[in-house]
């Protein structure tokens, strides 16, 4: 169980809010939070992006993942990319989203990924239910959900300790600014 310490919390009224916590902190955490998504009825999708160089003789993992299938098979490769750190200690762009199990086939297209992000921060709906984002400088993950969570949704949110009471900071979504999911993602 990963559990998150001090939670932002960015509310619209339409579209998916934003909670800011750390879930990927170290190596340890990262298990822990693959260990989380594993134990929810969701699957899972990831891509990831070099935006700086790595030290010489630094990684040898590619500038840019396309969006792959995560379960235990792909865990390791997972890993490496969440904990890959460049010349100036900054990790990567990581985006992970929990989709619906039979949608998968279709996430894992880029232009079939983009139409369904476009869907979820438009109506909050299906087949996309979370996605969780590390940009590369942030010591906080971006957890962007619908305002009315599906179950496996809540029970991550619990294993996570994010809820009412947790919540340190409430701010506008507005105030994300680059870091908003429509921005992240170049949505129209």
């Amino acid at each position: 169980m990963t559990t998150a310490k001090e939670i932002i919390f960015y509310d619209r009224e339409s579209g998916p809010v934003c909670f800011g916590a750390s879930l990927l902190g170290d190596e340890a955490a990262t298990q822990s939070f693959l260990q989380d998504l594993f134990r929810v009825e969701l699957s899972w999708v990831w891509q990831s992006e070099r935006v700086r160089p790595v030290a010489p003789g630094g990684s040898q993992l590619p500038e840019k993942r396309s969006p792959t299938l995560l379960d235990e098979h792909s865990a390791s490769v997972f890993l490496e990319d969440a904990l890959e750190r460049d010349v100036d200690g900054y990790g990567r762009f990581l985006a992970v989203f929990g989709v619906d199990t039979n949608a998968v086939p279709s996430i894992t297209d880029e232009s079939s990924l983009k139409a369904a992000l476009t869907q979820f921060s438009r109506t909050e709906e299906g087949p996309i239910r979370i996605v969780i984002v590390q940009i590369g400088d942030s010591v906080l993950e971006h957890i962007f959900v619908p305002h009315k969570r599906i179950e496996p949704v809540e029970r991550l949110f619990e294993a996570w300790g994010i809820n009412e009471s947790a919540i340190k900071w409430k701010l506008s979504y507005k105030t994300l600014f680059l870091a908003r999911l429509e921005s992240l993602f170049k949505l129209a």
